[in-house]
This record gives structure tokens, C-alpha cells and sequence, in this order.
């Protein structure tokens, strides 16, 4: 990877900028935590290498949960008054999961992967190498012009082009952004350093990297199979296969073995296209690393507060830099109902830390149509462009602020608690809380108190809201406080 690549890196642990060194292994020359590579990925998270035992022990479980899949499977073909076409299903069943497991298997495997299974990690599920499986067919090779190749000989001729999605969903998506970006295009604008944050399986990635030609698109991602794909497909311009059942026209045939393939790039695009395991979270990069970061069915499946999130993007991009964020907002069960955000929440957000909204859209989008099932659905996703702010003073000082707040029209470092909290009058505190109030100097924000106090609560305390507690009795006003 150049050295551009590197000088923009950021130690998730220490926060040194320019600290990681790329040698034979990935270390950090300020706090000596060493990373590692996943193949050729760089994999740069808190957790430095405790990471790849993580992964080690999850392709350990799904090793083992394939072979007790295959015994179920033979137990069940092993009763009585089963018919032959119940039979015929279950035997293809029983071959297209060995063959889809022993793929995935031997790629991880290749890529650095070693099937080691360890009790610290019992409670973390395979579904981060299962889960998003279609997504690599989807982005290479469910697309026009893409062969079938069926794997039971005579089936189908061989190399006959089969029935394709009716619609090319990664040609969708880039038309639905390109015409969210059209005003800032139409504008002159032309990205020189993006970050796509989630990219999963890089299709996207890889078709905007390609149209805009910047000096370097970094393809992040947490999912360790999704982005190996990517990488070996675009990086080394390698050959795979991915398999999916034939659900569709029930015909005899199973399975088939997809030929997956990138699309043409010269090497130029192919060397400034670099792919980056990490988590969202901890985003290694230095601040103002890129103008254009783009998100893409990422918001609801993020596991912190969205707000978080944007704080983290107003780091990472230059003055007037823009986020790009494209996708429907189906939050999971699990997910706590004051953070299930909407799109006018989100704009709100966007506004209050002087965020821009250049442009915005809803779209009607397929979403995993397969030609070969009837799998698949239609989905509704939302796309905007913000634009940050040109000055960063709202982020340096958060001024004066005289008399009580008012609840029912809070002020912007309320709501994002990576604002600077104005200096308030300190006549409104009681001394006895000196200590901490003496921190609200107009630079510190809410996030900079958490971190202060939350190593001297007493256990049980969560400092955030020892923290609001703290404004909404002495500092805000409300109809109903005296």
C-alpha cells in the first residue's frame, strides 16, 4: 500500500497520527500495539491482534457447525418413506452445503484464517461470514452478461447465458447516487481522497472509484469474508466462485456454480483502491483524511448512536468536505426505540452540527433479486449529500451562554454532545460540584466530561447521564421546575 495510505492512518489506540509503520508486521511506533493483515488487508482495531483469534475461533465454530449440519443432513436421509424427488433435494442439499462451506472455508483459510476455536469468544456468532453471503454474489456476478455454469453436467448448456436479475441493482444504486451527487458534480466537485464506511463486498466502491478516478478510495469494512472477496477480485484480479440453490423454476437442477469476475479497471484504479478492515467505531484515520465519505445501508445496522457517528465523519472530512449517506432505515428488533432514527431526525442532526444538505431523494430499490430464486424484496431507501462546514470555530469554542436553558428549545451541544459546551454562569452551579463544573470552559463537550469523570463514579453510574442530570437541575428551565 503507498505511502499516502499510511500517512493518513491514526492509531485506534494511542490516536498517533502517522504512527503505524508498515513493516513485516503492522506495528505502532508510539504504544508498540502490533496489528496484523488478513491476506493483504491492513486490520487495524482497538483490539490490535486479539481481532484475528476472534475470527480464528468463529471459522473454528463454523467448521464445526458445517459437520454437524452434514450429519443431520445424512441422519435425515437415512429415514424411511422418504420419495425420490424428497430425496434428490436432500442429497443436492447436502452437496451444495459442502460446497459452499468448503469455499468459504478454504478462502478464509488462504487469506490467513486458522480454524482455532477459543472459550473467550462462545458468545460471538458465525453470522458475520454468513450472513451477507448474497451480497458478493449480488455486487460480481449478478449483473448483465454474468454465466451460469451448472454444476450438474447436461443440465444446461455450457456457458448459455441464463435468465440475469431484470434489474442491475449495483447499476441502480450508482445511478440513485450519482443523481443525489448531480448539484455538487454540476458544481465542480470532484473528490480527491473518499472513504466508502461499510462497504461490504466493494462492488460500489470499486464503480464510483472507477467513474471519479480519485487519488484513493479506502473500502472499509468490519466483515472479514465480504471484503477478501473484494480485494482479490479487484486487488489481485483473481477468479472465484460463489454457489446459490435453484429455487426459481423447479427444475431438477440444485445449484449453480457462479463464476464471480470485477469488471474492467486499469492498474492505476486498481493500486489507489485500497481495502481496510476496521471498526466503524474507530475509524483509523486522522482528522480532515477525506472529502467525499460515503455510507451505503450502513446507518441502521451501525451499532453505536448515530449522532456518534456524525461527530466522527465532521473529524474525518475537510472543510466543506461531504458525506454521501444512501439506504433505508430498518433498524433491528434489539435497538433501542429513542435511537431508531428517521430521515428527519437525521437532517436535524446534520443542521445542528452545521452540516449543509445539498441534495436528497427517496428511491424504490430491489433489493437481492436473484435470478436463480424467488428471493428478494423492494426496498425504500433515503439518499442525501451534506456538506460540513467551511470554518471549524463551532467546533473549537463554544462562546459565552448568560441565564437558563430552556427544555423546550434545547441548544445544539445538547443534542450533540460532541459540541463545545458554551461557558455558562457559574453562580448556577452549587461549589460543592466545583470539580467538574470547572470543565465547562466553552472548549470541552459532553463527550470530553464523560470521559473526564467516568473513571471516578462509583460502579453502577453511567457518566453521560450524571452528566445531563447535572444541566437539566441546575442549568434548564422548565414550566414545571418551580
Amino acid at each position: 500500500m503507498s505511502e499516502q495510505f499510511w500517512n493518513l492512518i491514526s492509531c485506534p489506540i494511542c490516536s498517533q497520527t502517522g504512527s503505524i509503520k508498515n513493516f513485516d508486521h503492522i506495528i505502532c511506533k508510539s504504544c508498540d500495539n502490533r496489528f496484523f493483515r488478513l491476506g493483504n488487508i491492513p486490520c487495524i482495531f482497538p483490539s490490535g491482534n486479539h481481532q484475528i483469534d476472534l475470527w480464528n475461533h468463529l471459522l473454528g465454530v463454523l467448521v464445526e457447525n458445517e459437520k454437524q449440519s452434514v450429519a443431520i443432513l445424512n441422519s435425515e436421509l437415512s429415514r424411511p418413506g422418504l420419495s425420490l424427488v424428497t430425496r434428490k433435494r436432500l442429497e443436492n442439499t447436502l452437496e451444495f452445503r459442502a460446497l459452499i462451506s468448503t469455499s468459504v472455508v478454504e478462502f478464509l483459510q488462504h487469506s490467513g484464517l486458522k480454524a482455532i476455536k477459543n472459550s473467550l469468544f462462545d458468545k460471538h456468532s458465525t453470522n458475520s461470514f454468513w450472513k451477507y453471503y448474497d451480497l458478493i454474489l449480488r455486487d460480481w456476478c449478478w449483473f448483465p452478461g454474468a454465466n451460469a455454469e451448472e454444476m450438474n453436467e447436461g443440465a444446461i448448456e455450457k456457458n448459455s447465458e441464463y435468465d440475469c436479475a431484470a434489474e442491475d441493482e449495483n447499476s441502480i444504486a450508482l445511478n440513485n447516487i450519482l443523481q443525489i451527487m448531480e448539484p455538487a458534480i454540476a458544481n465542480g466537485f470532484k473528490p480527491s481522497r473518499i472513504l466508502f464506511v461499510g462497504a461490504g463486498a466493494g462492488r460500489l466502491s470499486w464503480d464510483l472509484h472507477c467513474l471519479f478516478k480519485p487519488e484513493m478510495t479506502v473500502a472499509m469494512d468490519f466483515n472479514p469474508l465480504l471484503l477478501s472477496v473484494a480485494s482479490h477480485l479487484i486487488k489481485d484480479k483473481g477468479e472465484l466462485y460463489g454457489y446459490e440453490q435453484n429455487l426459481k423454476d423447479g427444475k431438477d437442477i440444485s445449484f449453480y456454480q457462479w463464476p464471480l469476475h470485477c469488471p474492467a479497471g486499469d492498474k492505476q484504479l486498481r493500486d489507489t483502491w485500497f481495502p481496510l478492515l476496521a471498526d466503524a467505531r474507530f475509524t483509523p484515520f486522522a482528522a480532515q483524511s477525506f472529502d467525499l465519505i460515503i455510507t451505503s445501508w450502513f446507518i441502521d445496522v451501525m451499532k453505536p448512536d448515530c449522532k456518534e457517528f456524525i461527530a466522527l465523519v465532521e473529524k474525518l472530512l475537510v472543510p466543506g468536505g461531504q458525506w454521501l449517506n444512501y439506504g433505508p432505515f430498518l433498524y433491528e428488533d434489539n435497538v433501542p426505540e429513542n435511537i431508531k432514527y428517521s430521515t428527519a431526525e437525521l437532517k436535524d442532526f446534520l443542521q445542528l452540527s452545521q452540516f449543509s444538505i445539498i441534495n436528497e431523494g427517496f428511491f424504490q430499490v430491489p433489493y437481492l433479486c436473484s435470478p436463480l430464486t424467488n428471493k428478494g424484496r423492494m426496498e425504500r431507501v433515503w439518499g442525501t449529500l451534506a456538506q460540513s462546514a467551511m470554518s471549524r470555530n463551532h467546533l473549537e469554542d463554544g462562546g459565552n451562554y448568560e441565564g437558563l436553558i430552556n427544555s423546550e428549545s434545547l441548544p445544539p451541544w445538547m443534542v450533540m454532545p460532541h459540541l463545545p459546551i458554551p461557558r455558562l454562569n457559574p453562580g448556577l452551579f452549587p461549589p460543592e460540584l466545583a470539580n467538574i463544573t470547572c470543565l465547562i470552559d466553552g472548549k470541552n463537550s459532553i463527550n470530553d466530561l464523560k470521559s473526564r469523570i467516568a473513571l471516578h463514579l462509583p460502579e453502577g453510574y453511567n457518566a453521560e447521564d450524571v452528566i445531563y442530570q447535572l444541566f437539566m437541575d441546575y442549568a434548564v428551565t422548565s414550566p414545571n421546575k418551580y
